[in-house]
């Protein structure tokens, strides 16, 4: 938004007026809320691994990763290479293609396996301390269990105030 206020030469004065009321849209790294001192985080519209790269890119902090789903593809490299970066703390894996997905999760790392978001978010809030950040961004689209990513994400927000 900053980049593009720039670009149409609208005075820096005016850009930093505007953030504390810019709302992203729905699904795309939106924070849902805290709970105990962690922080979660809805990405559903990420479906692929480059999409959740950059989501874990710019979350700050300690991250427990939520992904799956149905891949559209069968190269997670760019997912592997972000998990190498020190940021995840852990990875929790759901859904029809759990199983390719966990062959790009570091060996070192933890790593959850479960069938469902229910499961995935359940596992997070065990595992997550205060000051770290669950971020659903499942690299993955949402067609074995949803009907689209905003319906995921809608009932990852749900399973999230059920948590309080």
């Amino acid at each position: 938004a900053c980049a593009v206020a720039r670009t149409l030469n609208v005075p820096v004065s005016q850009i930093e007026q505007a953030l504390p009321g810019f709302v992203g849209l729905p699904h795309r790294i939106q924070k849902v809320g805290e709970v105990e001192g962690v922080v979660y985080y809805d990405d559903s519209k990420s479906t692929t691994p480059a999409a959740t790269r950059v989501a874990v890119e710019s979350i700050p902090g300690r991250i427990i990763l939520l992904i799956g789903g149905r891949a559209k593809m069968k190269d997670f490299t760019e997912l592997k290479e972000v998990l190498l970066a020190g940021r995840v703390k852990a990875v929790v894996v759901f859904g029809e293609h759990q199983v390719l997905l966990q062959r790009f999760v570091p060996e070192e790392m933890e790593c959850h396996l479960v069938s469902n978001l229910p499961q995935a978010v359940n596992i997070a809030h065990l595992i997550a301390s205060p000051g770290e950040k669950v971020l659903l961004s499942p690299a993955c689209s949402s067609w074995d269990q949803y009907l689209n990513f905003e319906e995921r994400g809608e009932h990852f927000k749900r399973l999230v105030y059920e948590l309080r």
